[in-house]
């Protein structure tokens, strides 16, 4: 008896889990489950998994955190409120995913933002975010979306394979997936859907931390941003 009564509370928790992680998902305006698998890039059965009642560890409960915008602790056990605190990171200047857009004259001054946005997670001192422009890396990114980088360059060999924001020799910015040139210090940045750029001279390059999808964040102008309470737009 005892033994049934351990299984059929596992259930009733696993459940549980499971309906938080699909009420955060609703909750955070990603309408469809499979909305929320390409921006964690997993496969469809991991993720129909967690909102099947899948064990989950830690790990996996703060990236779904980060993602909609609840406490990691709640999704796991459902302690305390969903909300997570808020942070604000600057939007430093825009990022080509699309045709040649000219960047090489904005500066990453994040003293000086173009706007701000605040989202549900802690950020690393030197955190800022790029508004999308193009749809060359649809559908993993639209045009409008926000990513946030870190304005110090990580070694460009390091990012050979996977996608990242990049600076080239002449100051332009790219949301590319960065493959090896013909020649040592000549880089490829590939996209879904455009043509291939070759031999790119790249001065900078940081992988993407967090995509905020558009219509999911609005600007905190610098008029309001001393009152505001502006997060994550929720559909």
């Amino acid at each position: 008896m005892q033994e049934k009564e351990r299984e059929t509370a596992e259930t009733a928790r696993r459940k549980a889990r499971a309906d938080r992680i699909a009420k955060a998902r609703s909750a955070a305006g990603f309408r469809f489950k499979m909305d929320a698998v390409r921006m964690l890039g997993i496969p469809q059965t991991t993720y129909y998994g967690w909102e099947g009642g899948a064990e989950i560890d830690a790990d996996t409960a703060r990236r779904l955190g980060e993602l909609f915008g609840v406490k990691p602790e709640w999704i796991l056990y459902g302690d305390g409120e969903p909300e997570a605190a808020l942070f604000k990171v600057p939007v430093v200047g825009v990022i080509g995913a699309g045709g040649t857009i000219e960047t090489m004259s904005e500066q990453f001054d994040s003293s000086t933002p173009l706007y701000e946005i605040e989202v549900p997670f802690q950020l690393p001192p030197d955190a800022l975010a790029l508004e999308i422009r193009g749809d060359s890396m649809y559908p993993r990114y639209d045009n409008g979306d926000v990513i946030i980088c870190r304005k110090f360059s990580e070694d460009i060999e390091v990012m050979i394979g996977r996608e990242a924001a990049v600076a080239t020799d002449i100051g332009n910015r790219y949301l590319k997936k960065v493959l090896k040139g013909t020649r040592p210090g000549l880089f490829d940045l590939e996209s879904h859907n455009a043509p291939l750029m070759r031999d790119q001279r790249i001065t900078w390059a940081s992988p993407v931390n967090t995509v905020v999808r558009s219509g999911q964040w609005r600007a905190l102008t610098p008029g309001n941003r001393a009152s505001s309470n502006v997060r994550p737009v929720r559909a």
